[in-house]
């Protein structure tokens, strides 16, 4: 149909930008990186204005004659974040990101009054620390100023968007995981607003995910090197981008993310959520589809920890040879990924990190190899929630940087008892968003003829060993039993 497609994704650890043809070829996908800025522990935020300074100075990394070839944009980037923007659409504080513990207050209160069955049958979602709505709540009592100030609450892309076009709005699947979205109604929850305190006039209009939001105006487009004009659409949450960019759109496909969280993302084809509200329910980037997600907050996160406190002379593959020379099992050593707290299963802001088992014989390699195995029995977590729900996962697609790491895709695969499946392109969200800007600007031929012609998976298929499963089956039930055993001593 001729044009590149550009996407754009704001993450967590940096703002990428990926340049595909029509037919999913990837041309060029380039990352500049930014800190999360912690002024007090458990605090965790960016300024929006370092996201659109990124994402330039990653648009400069491209030649001048692909950018010159764009021609449609879409966008995504970390879900749950908190951007606040005052008069002339100044951002007017850093934004409160969704690893955020500060609500922890605010999240009981919240969900005390709005009401159980409330968040059973319309949100159809739990509150959690770093979610849009108990921040917004946190600035109401901490920041009255700011809070007066408010003119406009957006989410991390919706920002972008705004600097691209001028125009502010947003979209169902990061609307849907804010804590302020009816899922049942699938418009904004008035009875949300009311027990924060704020009017509907400061959400954004909703839209779907691939609709056309502006053309790019000229300021943006000389700074991003690109055509004035090109068209923008919506876009959507980076989990549902990176579904949509690696083919997850049915029920039975999982797509499994290892990035600085964890995702595990089931598509269901009507609103229902989890009884326990144990696992999340969203709206996905197609219209009438929805998805379970199981989240762990410390992924990649925790192996980056370890590496920063104590490998920082080494490089994450060095770290991977290490794991490799340790048995499954790690001899004994344990590690319960809750360093910020804990979404699936528990929901417990209070959580914390744990080895359990640590002998005198574990050496640096059986540390690191705990880390990756505590992460995929996370995982493990969530698949039992999932299946206990209705969801019967037949295909599992890994995906994100983990996704590179052998030992840990091997480790995945054994803890999970199920073959995987890889990605041809681990990072799904920016491929994704720039498949929304090809079906939005009629580049791409619809969304499952697109999907087949376009999303690719490598031939290597991960089969599970059947002896390291057998190991991890008896370690993963005692995974389970130590968090069981020591959640009342976090608080």
């Amino acid at each position: 149909m001729g044009g590149y497609l550009l996407g754009i994704d704001v993450g967590t650890s940096g703002a990428k930008i990926a340049v595909v043809s029509p037919e999913g070829k990837l041309f060029a996908l380039e990352m500049i990186s930014y800190n999360i800025i912690a002024k007090q522990p458990g605090w965790a935020e960016q300024t929006p204005q370092d996201w659109w300074g990124a994402v330039i100075l990653a648009s400069h990394k491209l030649s001048p004659e692909l950018l010159s070839s764009v021609s449609a944009i879409g966008v995504t980037g970390q879900m749950h974040s908190l951007v606040l923007l005052g008069e002339k659409d100044k951002p007017l504080r850093p934004a409160i990101l969704w690893a955020d513990l500060r609500s922890s207050k605010e999240v009981v209160e919240l969900s005390c009054r709005l009401g159980e069955q409330f968040l059973k049958e319309r949100l159809k979602n739990p509150i959690f620390t770093g979610l849009t709505a108990p921040c917004l709540m946190w600035i109401k009592k901490n920041e009255p100023d700011v809070f007066k100030d408010i003119k406009r609450v957006l989410l991390p892309k919706d920002y972008i968007r705004l600097r691209l076009t001028g125009l502010a709005g947003t979209e169902y699947s990061d609307a849907s995981a804010t804590g302020l979205f009816d899922i049942e109604r699938l418009d904004w929850a008035q009875e949300a607003l009311d027990c924060i305190g704020i009017s509907p006039t400061v959400l954004p209009d909703l839209h779907n995910s691939m609709e056309y939001a502006g053309g790019l105006l000229e300021q943006p487009a000389k700074k991003l090197g690109l055509k004035k004009g090109i068209p923008v659409v919506f876009g959507g949450g980076d989990q549902p981008a990176a579904a949509l960019g690696n083919g997850v759109i049915s029920p039975g496909d999982i797509l499994l993310t290892v990035g600085t969280g964890g995702q595990l993302f089931s598509p269901i084809l009507r609103s229902k959520g989890d009884e326990r509200l144990r696992v999340h329910t969203f709206c996905h980037c197609m219209e009438r589809i929805w998805y379970h997600m199981g989240a762990t907050l410390c992924a990649g996160l925790s192996l980056k920890w370890l590496r920063n406190n104590f490998f920082a002379d080494k490089s994450y593959s060095a770290l991977d040879s290490i794991a490799q020379e340790i048995e499954a099992g790690s001899e004994g050593l344990i590690y319960l990924p809750y360093l910020i707290g804990e979404r699936t299963p528990h929901m417990d802001p209070k959580a914390r990190g744990i080895f359990f088992g640590v002998s005198y014989n574990h050496g640096p390699g059986h540390f690191i190899r705990a880390i990756l195995e505590g992460v995929a029995y996370s995982f493990k977590d969530v698949i039992e929630i999932i299946r206990a729900i209705g969801d019967e996962p037949k295909d599992i697609i890994l995906a994100g940087g983990g996704a590179n790491s052998l030992v840990w895709r091997q480790i995945i695969a054994d803890v999970l008892e199920t073959p995987i499946k890889l990605s041809s392109h681990v990072q799904g969200s920016a491929f994704g968003a720039a498949f929304m800007a090809g079906v939005g600007s009629g580049r791409v031929r619809g969304i499952k003829e697109g999907i087949k012609e376009c999303v690719h998976y490598s031939d290597e298929i991960i089969e599970p060993d059947k002896k390291n499963s057998a190991i991890y089956r008896e370690r993963f039930a005692k995974y389970k039993e130590i968090y069981s055993r020591t959640k009342e001593l976090y608080s």
